[in-house]
This record gives C-alpha cells, structure tokens and sequence, in this order.
C-alpha cells in the first residue's frame, strides 16, 4: 500500500506551498472496506537536521476529499513535509493530533530529532504514510515584521502571536477600532488609583503607568494605594474581627434581616432553585434523545464512502504519468469553502518568520 504527498511548484516566494496526494489501489480498498466515510489528511512541517525541534512543528488536518492542501512554512532553511491518512473525520483527528501543551503537541508524530516517524506513532500507522518532502525556505519569502510601535499596540490586548500577514490585519483591525475606547477606559481607571495613591500619601505612586501606557495593565497600579496607614489599618481589622462576621449570631442577624425585610426575595429565590433543580434531569434527557437520534441517523446514511465511486477513486489513485494536482486542476465538487479560502489566502498572506 502507498501514499505518497506531491508537490507540483516548489516555488515557495509566498511562504507556502500547494500539496497534493495521491493513494495505491490497495490503500484506497483497504479504505473502503474499513468503512472509513470521511478519512483526514493530517500534515506535519518542520525543519530538519539540527535546526528541528518539537515546538517547531506546525500540523495542518484537512479532509482527503479536498486533493490538495495549502501549507506554510515559519523557518527559513531546510523544512521538510510529513504527512498520513487517517480513517477518521477532520473533527475527530483534529481534537487528537492539534492538541497542545505548553511547547508543542501532546501526541507524539515524529522521533525526537525529526528524521523519521515516531516509533509510538508508526506501529499503528505504518500503511498509510507518506515519505517526507524537503524543501528550501529562503528568508525572502517572510513577510517583514511591522513596526515596533504598531506591534506593541496591536498585540496589547492580544496574548496569541499572529503568525501571518492575514491574522495580524485582523487583529489590526480590532487594534484601531474597538481598542482606542478601551484604551481610554483603561487609562482613567488608573488614573483613579493614582488620585486615590495621592489622597492616602501612598508610598508606592510613580508614572511609568503614564510612560509607558502599553506596559502596565491595572492590576499593577493597586501598588499605588498598597502601602497606606488606611490599608494596612484596613487589613489589621480583618485579620482580627474577620471571624466575627461570620460567627453564629451574625449568620443569626443576617437571617433575621433577609427573613423580615425581604422575605419575597427567598421565596423567589426558593423557587428558582426549585425549577433549576427540575429542569436539570429533564435537560440531560433532551441532550441523550438528541445523541440517540443523532446517531440513529448516521446509522442509516449510507455505508459506502465517497471515493468507492470508480470516478472518484481515479482522482486519488497513483499512477506513473501523474502530474502533481493544482487548485486549477481539482474538480468543483471537490473545491470547498475551506480549500478555496486556503487558495485565496496564499496568493495575498505572507506568513512571518518563526
């Protein structure tokens, strides 16, 4: 059995490239007769040779449907192109090899040093992946990075990195839209801690906050107001009489008070708790007909896949004349939102340099 990834352009001046695939007959049977409805393609890049790392991959999942894939690169040099089917869908595949954990991805695809597939990994996966296509990044094929300035505004309420020139303009987007009048909130709530640091002779005022307004978030000008006589009195209050507010006979008197005064309130409140204490069986019996009938309606779609069709079992099979697939030369039914979006995206987006 084969699979095997395809490039018909290594042109790579836009920082990302068009793959194709293609599949052996006895692959594509193995395929059918497992039942497999919607298999994935799932796509792995990362440099190679010492410059590999596994917080350097970058995974990309698309259906095996679509024939081609549009994948981009974040370091210049020597990258290479890892790829494999899965019978499962996008979704499912998705949930297990994007998932991510502080310096890469929790499921292990390739070895350690990147030459070669995971042991884990290929026991399980042997027959359906792909050798690796290596492929030269120069530099010039990164966006330039925006200005300082524009970065530090842009991402000031942006934790995420924008990986390409299509993400940043939307975060831009926000930056110079809705970010201005929470700018200006921000501002005036600090300055209210530095009216309120001056009125208690804080210890602690200064105007870096005013200096550098995009460095200092408000939980950092509390230090304006925290070494006062009012607080630490404050505090000394708590420490020795806090027990006191919620001793017996407090706990006696707020009863009294919530019993006389507003005693509508517990009867609403009583009632409410009532209903919600009675809707929460009957919602988790509508979610478990939804699933049942959900799942008795897959269970009467029909069993054959797509790519049983003979036509369109051609699309994917190997052949010794194939010419790498293109967006151009995919077929209309094949060309998904998400493919033609990807196509579109390659031809205006450059992505920036890891």
């Amino acid at each position: 059995m084969e699979f095997n990834l395809n490039l018909a352009d290594k042109d790579v001046t836009g920082g990302n490239i068009a793959v194709s695939w293609c599949l052996s007959k006895e692959l594509i049977e193995e395929l059918v007769d497992s039942g497999a409805q919607d298999p994935s393609v799932v796509i792995v890049i990362a440099p190679e040779g010492d410059s590999y790392d596994s917080s350097k991959e970058l995974r990309k999942v698309v259906p095996l449907r679509d024939l081609v894939a549009y994948v981009d690169f974040r370091y210049p040099g020597k990258n290479k192109i890892w790829g494999f089917i899965s019978k499962r869908n996008v979704k499912i595949i998705s949930n297990r090899y994007l998932e991510r954990y502080s310096r890469g991805y929790s499921y292990d695809i390739l070895s350690n040093d990147g030459t070669e597939y995971a042991r884990s990994f290929i026991v399980n996966h042997w027959d359906y992946v792909s050798l690796p296509i290596s492929v030269d990044i120069p530099k010039e094929c990164f966006a330039p990075e925006p200005s300082q300035f524009e970065k530090d505004w842009v991402m000031w309420l942006n934790t995420s990195k924008a990986f390409d020139q299509c993400e940043f303009r939307r975060k831009r987007l926000f930056a110079y839209t809705v970010q201005p009048v929470l700018f200006l909130i921000n501002m005036f709530v600090k300055f209210v801690f530095f009216v309120a640091g001056l009125m208690i002779c804080s210890k602690n005022l200064n105007l870096k906050w005013l200096i550098h307004p995009l460095a200092y978030d408000i939980a950092e000008c509390f230090e304006f107001i925290g070494e006062s006589a009012l607080i630490r009195d404050s505090q000394n209050f708590f420490k020795r009489y806090g027990l006191l507010l919620i001793s017996p006979p407090a706990l006696i008197l707020y009863f009294a008070l919530w019993y006389f005064n507003v005693a509508w309130i517990g009867l609403i409140s009583l009632a409410a708790i009532i209903v919600c204490v009675s809707l929460v069986p009957l919602f988790f019996w509508l979610v478990s007909k939804v699933k049942d009938s959900q799942f008795s309606a897959d269970e009467n779609e029909a069993e054959v896949p797509w790519y049983s069709n003979q036509e369109e079992a051609n699309l994917l099979l190997c052949s010794a004349n194939e010419v790498p697939r293109t967006y151009k030369t995919v077929p209309k039914n094949h060309k998904s939102i998400r493919l033609t979006f990807q196509h579109i995206k390659s031809k205006v987006c450059r992505p920036y340099a890891g």
